[in-house]
């Protein structure tokens, strides 16, 4: 029985929103919050969305091995974590947990807990989608900054063989998209 679900994708694939439909469908499933030395953005809350703590601290926890893999997003300046002692507690509390991780993160679960974890990869049809996707959620986002996301999110594409299962989130097929996702999970548990 795998109990740890990745599900990952390039920025703007909709990888967020499958997580929110698994959840909704998968009985004893949540999903997992990382930490993270980034401020809260817009309504974003602490324990909800991530687990927000300083620079400062984020660093001590690194010196003391509290994180199974952690990254560094240099671009931004901020760091993000998976506190092991947290995902040992779900699974004796016998939890599934979602994870939205990148391909780093995804291969520290994998290796951690081998038998254990599912990865699948969200892809979009084509990186247009992708730009509509992100202006969509923001229409006044800065060129430059359309132009930065849809270069990560090409470069994330690059990472799709690592995952054992490839899903293609059809342009307004969400719902199609997170029943395939409700189906690999269901035959992953058994």
């Amino acid at each position: 029985m795998k109990h740890l679900i990745v599900i990952a994708g390039p920025t703007g694939c909709g990888e967020s929103s499958v997580t929110r439909g698994i959840l909704e469908r998968l009985k004893n499933s949540e999903r997992f919050i990382t930490t993270t030395s980034r401020t809260p953005r817009g309504s974003e809350k602490n324990g909800v969305d991530y687990n927000f703590i300083s620079q400062d601290d984020f660093k001590k926890k690194i010196a003391e091995n509290y994180f199974l893999e952690y990254s560094y997003i240099k671009n931004r300046d901020d760091y993000y974590g998976t506190p092991k002692h947290q995902i040992d507690q779900k699974i004796k509390e016998n939890k599934i947990l979602i994870f939205n991780y990148d391909l780093v993160g995804a291969k520290a679960i994998k290796e951690n807990y081998p038998g254990e974890t599912l990865s699948i990869f969200i892809v979009p049809e084509s990186l247009d989608q992708i730009r509509k996707q992100l202006l969509a959620r923001n229409p006044k986002m800065p060129l430059e900054d359309l132009a930065k996301r849809l270069k990560n999110a090409e470069e994330e594409l690059k990472d799709q063989t690592e995952y054992e299962h490839i899903l293609v989130n059809k342009y307004q097929r969400l719902g199609e998209t997170i029943k395939n996702c409700y189906q690999l999970i269901k035959q992953s548990l058994g």
